[in-house]
This record gives C-alpha cells, structure tokens and sequence, in this order.
C-alpha cells in the first residue's frame, strides 16, 4: 500500500468555491443552511471565514483556525483527516498559502472514490490469492475447509451448495487456483489455515462493486443535502481496516518463502 497511488484532497475538492457575499448574505445563509454547511470563506481575506451563527440567523467573520485547513496533498484517507471533518464538516483546501477549493465529507460519494477503491479490492483480491498459494494451498484446500464447515453444522446448507456449486461450474474453468472464490472465502480460508489475521470485507465491497453512495444524507429523498456523519465515519473505518490488511497481505507474501 506504500508504493499505491493515493487519492489527495485536491483529487475530490470543489474548486468552484462560492464565497460568503455580504450583499447576498441571506441567500448564503439559506444555502449553508439547507446543506448544514457551517462556513463560507471570505471574499477579500484568505485569513478570515465566515460561521453561520442560527441563532441570530446570519454570519459573523472570525479568524481562520488551523482544524478548518487542510493540504492539498493530504491524503483523503489520513487519519487527522477525519479527526477535522469530526469537528467541522467542511475543510478549506490550501495549495501552499492560496485556498485551491473545498471539501464536505460528503464529497467521498465522487465517483473518482469509487473507481479507486475498485482497483484497490482488485489488487486485493489477486495478493490474497497470491499469499494463499505461497503458502502450498490450492482449490482442494478451499473445498475441504468448506466440507469441514458443513460437518460442522455451520450453516451445512450454505457449504453444500458452495461445494456443489464449485464441482459444477467452477472445476470446470481453466482458471488459476482460488480465482473461483469470492473475497470472503479467501479471507476465511486465510483466518481458518492461520496464515494471518485478516477482517471481512463485505460490506466496503458490496458499497464498492454495487456503485452505493458510501455517505448516506440524513433524510434520503429530502431536498436538505444533510448528509449523515456516522455512515461517513463507518466507511472511513473500513477503509483503514482494508488498508491495514492490504499491507499485511502484500508484507507476508514477501516474507513467505
């Protein structure tokens, strides 16, 4: 995951920034408002935002802070990241000392997200496989940890029909070992044959492969653009874990000779 590119703050910004306009201050204050935007940068000072204040109704400037600021080049997935859009939901982008766009943590739904973390899980995927196969497994082996599942009584229904359906469809297939199995069973037979520890996946994947908003708005079909922080934090988390795991997987199969 060190040697990937990495998605940066300035890959997913609003660079058409709508600045706070005193001569539009009650259109600015309905438009923060509708989308629970907290602030609006100045027109004039690059050191100064404006705080919507819903008290009063309306703006008031004060000096910009640190936890509103973020670099460019920040990775999106860095962990301070997070610890900022926890206190405030919109970040002022610099590029140096000059203000390059913003970003609400609602823009992580941009398709250019999606798109990276499809490549992410692709690559994933082929370095599980990888690492099962270094360590002398093969398909037979996915199939009998399947078996011993079933005889189990671990949900025997669903391990039959993974077992017959692998003997009519997926033997059949000229394919390398284990690309028949899905994310899931690798994961499994690699926490099973206690090669490493790995989490599942299947949530952030199914988010990913099925083209889901990864930030829900509070409201789904409401006109506020209130988006809901807690599915933001929950899909940053699993992000991390997949990160996390992804160089697990990639520093063991170097390690494993």
């Amino acid at each position: 995951m060190t040697t990937r590119k990495i998605l940066r703050m300035a890959d997913i910004q609003t660079s058409d920034i709508l600045f706070y306009d005193e001569g539009a201050k009650d259109r600015c204050y309905k438009f923060c408002a509708e989308r629970n935007i907290d602030c609006m940068p100045s027109l004039d000072d690059p050191r100064a935002v404006y705080l919507r204040d819903d008290v009063l109704s309306k703006f008031r400037a004060e000096a910009l802070m640190e936890d509103r600021r973020v670099s460019a080049d920040a990775n999106i997935f860095d962990p301070q990241v997070i610890e900022k859009f926890r206190r405030q939901p919109l970040l002022m982008v610099y590029q140096g000392n000059e203000l390059s766009g913003v970003v609400h943590f609602s823009d992580y739904n941009q398709p250019q997200v999606s798109a990276y973390l499809y490549e992410l899980f692709f690559e994933y995927e082929k370095a599980l496989r990888g690492l099962l196969i270094r360590n002398g497994l093969k398909n037979v082996d996915m199939i009998a940890y399947f078996s011993d599942k079933k005889a189990k009584g671990d949900s025997p229904e669903f391990y039959e029909n993974k077992i017959n359906d692998y003997f009519k469809f997926g033997s059949q297939k000229k394919l390398a070992q284990f690309e028949v199995f899905n994310l899931t069973d690798l994961i499994a037979l690699t926490n099973h044959k206690r090669i490493i520890k790995l989490t599942d996946k299947t949530k952030l994947r199914n988010l990913v492969m099925h083209a889901n908003q990864f930030v829900n708005m509070q409201e789904p079909g409401a006109e506020n653009f209130i988006y809901d922080f807690d599915t933001f934090e929950n899909f940053f988390h699993w992000c991390q874990e997949l990160f996390l795991d992804f160089k697990r997987v990639n520093n063991r199969l170097v390690f494993t000779f």
